[in-house]
């Protein structure tokens, strides 16, 4: 892959990802619901169920695109700093993906918790105390599900956002010490790395241990940080003559 291809890759990659991430956190589940408020989750989830193809479009394939040009540019500056922060970054992007799933699965069972729970509802308004707790025990076992697949989502998400920080700290501080400029000379790529991976290993080890959405916030901000830099770097590859 040549200097443009991988360029092209960083930056489309990472900007489809994060408009995915943002449709998804603030579109569809919204600032305002807790992460372990599964009935509000499964709800919201439902009503966003009809975008669900574009974001996995957006988020995994952006994601793996992401993961392709910035193994690609792997030597750029050199060191085992840049290796071991290219290999946890890919980690997490791969577990990113894989969550995936988890998000496609909510959205299914929040149909059917949504659709059971207005049946129970519909019978028990009808006087039908039996087929109203039949609905209601169907609601109570996908809500199960649905907190299972939350649970799961929200622990792989935390083990991928630690990886993703570190590996950004480590990218961080290999391009602190090269004279490899971005597309914006005056931006320092390594410092912007690093405040990068800071502040995601801040945000997961220690407010996640205290607000989890909290946390999720955060972190949000430091893969944008993330996403400044790989189109800083990709422009600049994309403009470069090899």
């Amino acid at each position: 892959m040549d200097s443009k291809g991988k360029g092209l890759c960083l930056a489309i990659g990472s900007v489809a990802a994060i408009v995915g991430y943002m449709i998804w956190q603030f579109v569809v589940i919204g600032v305002d619901t807790a992460y372990d408020d599964v009935t509000a989750n499964l709800t919201q989830a439902a009503d966003g169920s009809g975008i669900m193809p574009v974001l996995v479009i957006l988020i995994g394939v952006g994601l793996i695109i992401n993961a392709a040009g910035l193994n690609g540019i792997r030597g750029l500056v050199g060191g085992s700093a840049e290796s071991i922060g290219i290999f946890c970054v890919t980690a997490a992007i791969l577990m990113f993906v894989v969550s995936l799933g988890g998000v496609v699965a909510m959205g299914e069972v929040g149909n059917k918790f949504v659709a059971a729970s207005a049946a129970a509802a519909t019978a028990a308004g009808a006087g039908d105390a039996a087929a109203a707790a039949g609905y209601a025990a169907t609601a109570g076992a996908l809500g199960a599900a649905g907190g299972f697949t939350l649970a799961a989502n929200t622990a792989i998400g935390q083990l991928g956002g630690l990886l993703f920080s570190l590996g950004f700290l480590c990218i961080g501080l290999a391009y602190k010490g090269s004279d490899f400029k971005g597309a914006l000379s005056f931006i320092p790529l390594g410092w912007l790395a690093i405040l990068a991976g800071a502040i995601g290993l801040v945000s997961t080890i220690i407010i996640g241990n205290i607000n989890v959405d909290t946390s999720n916030q955060i972190t949000g901000i430091a893969f944008l940080l993330s996403v400044i830099w790989a189109v800083l770097v990709g422009v600049k590859l994309i403009g470069s003559k090899e």
